[in-house]
């Protein structure tokens, strides 16, 4: 601790000429300290270029009452906030128009090259949750058999696309969305570029499916619902399940 320490919380009280203010062992002490007597100019020199500018500001500006200094940073903060939320509601709306549908995106994705050709379910489950991060809710389908898979991704969602053959030799595919919680249940139909789709809305996620022919899609659908009651009723009443199965 300096020896000046006691005393410098005066300095500014000197400097501004308020030394009635400062006790005399202060005073006494600035008096014959050269440090304090520097410290105490320093200040005055700083106040009086402070003042200079001030007067200068004073002079070049001419002083507008505090109400209409306050209504117009009113304004101006209200004519922002406007700005800011036009445009937020332009780039909303540019959003959505920019996203891409995700049921015509799956049907874009079905008709690209397989990423993995198989026709064994776990090998081509695996190559799914390594390249999408996620497990599917569905590989195997009943009465259909996998023969490959391929993963996309756009704007809107992250598309699993498999495909099936059917025994009549009918291909079909199914394109799990992800991220599109179910609307409710069932399945809708849809004409998306032209090509009639179904649209399974499930327990398990949704899913649009196209295919060869509309037969091979109903079917793969049914198959879809079936897994999603199974998946369902294992998963609420798991034991009463395993009894009966046994």
């Amino acid at each position: 601790m300096s020896a000046c320490d006691p005393y410098r919380q005066f300095v500014a009280a000197l400097a501004d000429g308020e030394a009635e203010l400062v006790p005399a062992a202060t005073l006494d002490h600035v008096e014959h300290c050269a440090d304090c007597s520097r410290e105490v100019q320093a200040h005055r020199l700083l106040t009086s270029r402070l003042r200079e500018a001030s007067e200068h500001l004073d002079g070049a500006a001419p002083r507008r009452p505090r109400v209409w200094v306050r209504t117009r940073r009113s304004a101006a903060i209200a004519a922002a906030a406007a700005a800011l939320l036009a445009v937020a509601a332009v780039a909303a709306v540019w959003s959505g128009l920019s996203r891409p549908d995700p049921v015509q995106a799956a049907v874009a994705a079905s008709s690209q090259p397989l990423q993995i050709q198989s026709t064994d379910p776990s090998q081509v489950g695996e190559w799914c949750f390594r390249a999408s991060g996620r497990g599917l809710p569905a590989i195997q389908l009943d009465g259909m058999r996998v023969i490959g898979a391929r993963m996309d991704r756009v704007p809107s969602t992250d598309i699993v696309t498999v495909v099936y053959s059917a025994p009549a030799g009918e291909r079909v595919s199914v394109s799990w969305l992800e991220g599109q919680a179910p609307v409710g249940s069932g399945v809708e139909t849809r004409s998306a570029s032209v090509h009639p789709v179904l649209i399974v809305h499930s327990a398990l996620g949704t899913a649009v499916i196209t295919g060869s022919s509309s037969a091979v899609m109903w079917k793969a659908a049914a198959a879809i619902e079936s897994t999603a009651t199974w998946a369902q009723l294992l998963a609420s009443r798991p034991q009463q399940l395993v009894d009966q199965l046994l």
